[in-house]
């Protein structure tokens, strides 16, 4: 057929049934649309859900699942006390802050000369025979303070039937302090071991929670051995630091003092020491390293000596009754220059002694004191029970003349002894 011919059929077919309008059945309807919907889900659209949007999806889940079950670092191994020694194929449970190895999951390769009791490796380091250094790692633990232990090396015989690792652990109340030390010890070793403690000194003992006195300063590096039914050892140790403490000692000066003519030095002789407190027994004290001290009468004066040293130890010296040894004894001065511009009232001082303003005795030990000081013509010109009261050379309020005058002193000592004593001196008024 021509072109031509072709052409006009085209047309008339056009005229014909260009306005005619077809409706397709169900059954066709459905292929087409299913056909055209599973074109558009595999074509890139933006505005409509489709295959990329799926594939995006499954891609993030993807990469969120890696990251939560990753576990860089180790991040989520159970923490073990530091410088602990376990097998790489070891299954670990940390129970009560104690280190158990429930059992071994994968044979260890026997060495030539393999001990089916098993051998101790002591921080790490195996001996002759038993398994490589290459066949235990450290497993650190952040924020623990326990000492290596040595781990026991199981027989690959043992470990096929699902051996376990002792551990040994100390705990102690305090490792640093000041002679003497005492400090409690506990186990926290494997349960059921039998324990041997050695604390450094000399000192053993087989207790689960010894107590131990420390009464020599030094480091002391105390052992625990834990030992199971097998033979099989597990070791580990903990330094107890003891610190030393001073000396205190002290001496007095004058050795004979009169209380209370005399003042008192303290001669420091302490040893190892930084800072003093002294306790004189009169209500007062002093941190001089060689104080100076006056008691304004006699008694009983308990002196304390507290030595610091450096680290803060202590040593203290308590002597009681410190001067109720002294001699019992009273001595009167053969003259003395009264105050001219007036009556000082007769109550010595360290200032009237210094002048000698005041006529009265030096002494010691008196529990029983009278004083009776006449003039050369026999008047009684002053009279005292009052041991701490003297004569300042004035009689009803005039100075006396100068001259010589007669005392007279009576009464008994601390030990019961009496004492009369009497002589004459001179009261000097220029």
């Amino acid at each position: 057929m021509s072109d031509d011919k072709l052409n006009r059929m085209e047309d008339l077919f056009q005229k014909v049934l260009g306005e005619a309008e077809v409706t397709p059945g169900s059954e066709i309807a459905g292929k087409i649309m299913r056909t055209v919907g599973r074109k558009e889900f595999f074509r890139f659209n933006v505005s409509r859900f489709n295959i990329w949007y799926l594939g995006g999806i499954a891609v993030t889940c993807a990469f969120v699942g890696i990251m939560l079950f990753s576990d860089p670092g180790h991040k989520n191994s159970p923490e073990f006390p530091s410088g602990t020694m376990v097998s790489d194929s070891s299954e670990l449970e940390k129970k009560n802050d104690t280190l158990i190895i429930i059992k071994e999951v994968k044979p260890v390769r026997p060495q030539e000369g393999d001990n089916s009791r098993g051998d101790t490796i002591d921080a790490g380091t195996a001996p002759h025979g038993t398994h490589k250094d290459s066949d235990i790692r450290p497993v650190s633990s952040k924020g623990t303070k326990r000492n290596a232990v040595s781990i026991p090396v199981v027989s690959s015989k043992e470990v096929s039937e699902g051996a376990y690792v002792l551990v040994a652990g100390i705990k102690a109340s305090i490792n640093r302090g000041c002679v003497p030390l005492y400090v409690k010890f506990a186990s926290t070793s494997t349960s059921g071991a039998s324990l041997e403690w050695n604390f450094g000194d000399g000192g053993t003992s087989d207790k689960e929670s010894p107590e131990w006195v420390f009464d020599v300063a030094g480091v002391y590096k105390v052992a625990l051995s834990a030992k199971d039914t097998n033979g099989r050892e597990a070791v580990t140790s903990q330094d107890i630091v003891v610190l030393p403490k001073p000396k205190a000692a002290f001496d007095l000066l004058p050795e004979n003092p009169v209380i209370p003519a005399d003042e008192i030095t303290f001669v420091n002789q302490s040893s190892g020491a930084v800072s003093y407190k002294w306790y004189f027994g009169d209500n007062s004290s002093s941190q001089l390293f060689a104080p100076t001290h006056k008691y304004n009468k006699q008694g009983k004066y308990d002196v304390a000596l507290v030595a610091v040293s450096e680290n803060g130890c202590t040593d203290s010296l308590s002597v009681q009754d410190t001067f109720t040894e002294t001699e019992c004894y009273i001595r009167f001065p053969n003259a003395f220059v009264p105050n001219r511009g007036g009556s000082v009232g007769g109550y010595y001082s360290r200032m009237t002694d210094n002048n000698n303003m005041i006529f009265h005795p030096v002494y010691s030990g008196i529990v029983d004191y009278n004083l009776k000081i006449y003039s050369k013509q026999g008047h009684l010109v002053f009279q005292s029970d009052d041991i701490y009261l003297g004569w300042d050379g004035y009689y009803h309020g005039k100075l006396c003349a100068s001259g010589v005058y007669v005392w007279r002193a009576e009464g008994k000592f601390r030990n019961g002894e009496s004492y009369v004593v009497s002589g004459d001196m001179t009261l000097v008024n220029y």
